[in-house]
């Protein structure tokens, strides 16, 4: 029979082999550089090959914002390539004020980016800006469809919204009538 100081004995000589073979093994001298890449993202669109049909205001009973989702959410791929009045043609209620966006350079996510110098998007008010201020507040979404548009050079788009900065209605006939020949390239609605 083996006594205790033998077993013990036998036992350390294998803690020790398993011990000195994890390090050895474990270790590496030169540590392999692995290059880092850069992070790719990448776009996606939901497209409906057949979009809902159109429905009238008035199916809706009122409710702009289920008028909103249905016509123009879920069917912009029936507007993505069409200009801007194709949209102006379905849309049945009044835009009460419209705000042009500038397009941005990516500057590596540091600060805001400087402007390119070109439109990339307008944010078409449907209700008046207390209503909305008062939504935001409340976590409510409001009515506000922002269309995305093919970038285009911004020079006489400043001209004119400066023209109707204080105008009481920031999107009459002329301002509408400019954008009209744009084509859209991506519509969506403001979350809560």
């Amino acid at each position: 029979m083996e006594t205790l100081a033998e077993s013990h004995r036998a036992f350390m000589k294998t803690f020790y082999f398993l011990f000195i073979s994890l390090v050895f093994f474990s270790c590496d001298n030169s540590p392999e550089k692995i290059p880092r890449q850069p992070i790719k993202f990448t776009r996606t669109t939901i497209t409906h090959i057949n979009p809902p049909k159109y429905k009238a205001f008035k199916t809706f009973k009122n409710d702009t914002l289920n008028y909103l989702v249905h016509n123009f959410e879920r069917r912009k791929s029936y507007y993505i390539d069409r200009t801007l009045n194709a949209l102006y043609k379905d849309l049945e209620l009044p835009i009460i004020r419209g705000i042009i966006s500038e397009g941005k350079k990516y500057n590596g996510g540091r600060h805001s980016p400087p402007s390119n110098g070109s439109v990339s998007h307008i944010s078409l008010y449907l209700e008046k800006d207390i209503a909305v201020f008062t939504k935001f507040r409340s976590k409510i979404r409001p009515n506000i469809l922002v269309v995305k548009l093919k970038q285009f050079p911004a020079d006489s788009a400043w001209l004119l919204s400066k023209k109707y900065y204080k105008a009481p209605s920031s999107w009459p006939q002329e301002v509408a009538n400019y954008y009209a020949n744009r084509r859209i390239e991506d519509i969506l609605l403001i979350s809560k």
